[in-house]
């Protein structure tokens, strides 16, 4: 939806999930089954500047059905979510490209997690998990085939509930990566792209 500078979005949708299983053992065999339903939506406003920049507020919910069960034999719950993120995205007109940032707080209710060794591997669900952060993102069509893409991302996460006060397992606090990319103009390899770069999450750097 547009009102001259004025731009909106808005989505909603329900969901009905069912699940049934069994688990074998030494024990014996067990069997399980869970019946979820949500309704889940998102929204968005935005005003676009006559020079180019475009801000926006939005916020969205999600649910998302988990297959299996817990350390404990219990069906998995679906994993339900809500984030709010305000952020601006330019194109300058100086060249073709795209710069853009977002502030943004996620919280996440029964994120399963790994707890141990095996196949398939035993999970557990945490509470509830926090994550904010920054994203900077930016691509610039630098002429003759090249391109240059960057972006940083920081994450702050907190688990509450179980592991109270803990930070999120395989979520850097700092990512960042740089990548550089040629399409090759005339003869006969036009069309080929090529591309190398750096990523760089706390302190370790993997190159490609």
């Amino acid at each position: 939806m547009a009102w001259g500078h004025w731009r909106a979005t808005l989505g909603l949708r329900h969901d009905w999930t069912h699940q049934s299983g069994g688990n074998a053992t030494t024990f014996g065999d067990t069997d399980f089954g869970r019946d979820d339903e949500a309704t889940t939506g998102h929204a968005s406003v935005g005003y676009a500047f006559d020079n180019g920049p475009f801000v926006y507020l939005a916020h969205a919910t999600s649910f998302l059905p988990q297959i299996g069960t817990d350390v404990d034999g219990n069906p998995l719950r679906p994993t339900r979510g809500r984030q709010w993120e305000l952020g601006a995205k330019w194109q300058p007109s100086a060249l073709e490209g795209l710069f853009t940032a977002a502030l943004y707080d996620l919280t996440e209710y029964n994120r399963t997690t790994v707890v141990g060794p095996g196949y398939p591997a035993p999970v557990a669900q945490t509470g509830e998990v926090n994550i904010r952060g920054l994203e900077l993102e930016g691509v610039a069509e630098l002429g003759a085939g090249w391109t240059l893409k960057g972006a940083y991302t920081f994450a702050d996460s907190r688990i509450s509930g179980d592991n109270d006060g803990n930070e999120l397992a395989n979520t850097p606090r700092h990512s960042a990566a740089l990548w550089l990319a040629h399409e090759i103009q005339g003869g006969i390899m036009e069309g080929l792209t090529l591309s190398g770069g750096a990523a760089l999450h706390r302190r370790t750097l993997v190159l490609g």
